[in-house]
């Protein structure tokens, strides 16, 4: 979903060739707006053609008269940061000239799965900081869990910023399919002898890995409770299945939406 200054827009369609259209509602132009800020969930290439429609219209409508912010936040195809076969695309850096493109001051964006060099016009809200933001998630924390080298940075520097320990694992995956073939423990030392374990990543998609980690780690430890947080909670198979195994689980509103049924050992922080 789009939102302009907090407004949904005033139509949203598709043409019978497949062609996406939209038309603003009232951005308050005419009343002295200082801003426009760009509030946008996006989930698929759908809506990354709508999110540019959006800013087209904002710019033939308002002629670059105030300056605009884009809050992605989730940014699609991060995850396709290499080619795995000769002939396969790099979806991640295709975006990032996307974004390059954009008629917007900032693009807002928060722990992207991997690093690259972004477009002057893009700020990345690491994860770090999105923990200094919000403490209470590790109360009682006594140690982090890495799921793989990939996360391994990120999950260092919040350790370090709060003095806990780290156990660190690792992932294989078949790039044909993109099945996850095993998870292992790499170092643990002994801090989580009945400690509380927070697992921190970037995305969560169907929940295998998390699954897998979760059985990897009682076979290596006892530990107390087992937390679990990702930035972006997509949860194709639902969350449920993840509450089987971990007594908590964070994640943030950049996809996940929270509903009047959401289970309360689910956390959603605001970005």
């Amino acid at each position: 979903m789009i939102t302009i200054n907090g407004n949904r827009l005033e139509r949203d369609f598709e043409f019978s060739g497949g062609e996406r259209q939209i038309r603003l509602g009232d951005l308050g132009i005419d009343r002295g707006l200082s801003t426009i800020s760009v509030d946008a969930k996006v989930k698929n290439s759908n809506d990354m053609m709508t999110l540019l429609l959006v800013l087209n219209a904002i710019q033939l409508l308002d002629k670059g008269n105030s300056p605009v912010y884009v809050y992605l936040w989730y940014l699609p195809y991060a995850r396709q940061d290499r080619d795995c076969y000769p002939g396969e695309a790099n979806g991640s850096a295709v975006m990032r000239d996307l974004l390059g493109l954009m008629p917007a001051d900032t693009i807002y964006v928060a722990d992207v799965h991997s690093p690259q060099m972004f477009p002057i016009n893009v700020t990345e809200v690491p994860c770090h900081t999105i923990f200094e933001d919000n403490r209470e998630m590790l109360e009682g924390i006594t140690a982090l869990v890495s799921p793989d080298e990939g996360s391994s940075v990120k999950v260092s520097r919040i350790a370090e910023m709060f003095n806990l320990p780290v156990v660190y694992c690792r992932k294989t995956r078949d790039c044909d399919t993109g099945v996850i073939n095993g998870v292992e423990v790499m170092q643990g030392d002994y801090y989580i002898d009945q400690g509380d374990l927070l697992v921190v990543d970037d995305i969560c998609d169907g929940g295998g890995t998390f699954l897998g980690l979760a059985e990897e780690l009682k076979r290596y430890s006892k530990f107390k409770s087992l937390s679990l947080y990702v930035t972006h909670g997509i949860f194709s198979r639902g969350p449920g299945i993840l509450l089987r195994e971990y007594d908590n689980i964070f994640t943030t509103d950049s996809f996940y939406e929270y509903t009047e049924l959401t289970s309360d050992r689910i956390k959603v922080i605001n970005l």
